[in-house]
């Protein structure tokens, strides 16, 4: 089935029984949706995977950090990042499949002299395709 030129689509299907809805889009990926028997005939709302990716390498100086934990956050997710990532042992990291858009990027490291860790945080903005967050924390104030 295609939908049409505004995004809709319908089906007959029976009602006692859960639907299971899959969609491909033009650019690129997948949403998928579970409707429940019984559940909303109308107002079904699919989502497709973000078309952007956010990779790059965190350093303090010419040190790679290892283990240091990615997070992203937009207006939409304050309270818990939308996206999280790891750094590898060459301090690099990736996130695909993100939503183009402005985000507060997090970095949290272990600090060998405290058991506390340390938090530096930036601004990005992510657009359709690959983006570079290469981040060296000598010029990023913890806070």
């Amino acid at each position: 089935m295609t939908t049409s030129a505004t995004g809709t689509f319908s089906v007959v299907a029976p009602a006692d029984q859960a639907l299971e809805v899959e969609a491909y889009g033009r650019r690129g990926g997948v949403a998928r949706i579970t409707v429940p028997a019984k559940g909303p005939s109308s107002d079904i709302v699919l989502h497709f995977a973000g078309t952007a990716t956010l990779e790059g390498a965190i350093t303090l100086g010419d040190d790679p950090i290892s283990g240091a934990m990615i997070q992203l956050r937009n207006g939409t997710s304050s309270d818990r990042p939308y996206a999280l990532a790891e750094t590898d042992a060459s301090g690099y990291f990736k996130r695909q499949t993100l939503e183009p858009g402005s985000y507060e990027l997090s970095i949290v490291r272990n600090d060998s002299n405290s058991s506390e860790p340390i938090k530096y945080s930036t601004a990005v903005e992510v657009k359709a395709g690959a983006n570079y967050a290469n981040t060296d924390l000598t010029k990023v104030q913890p806070h």
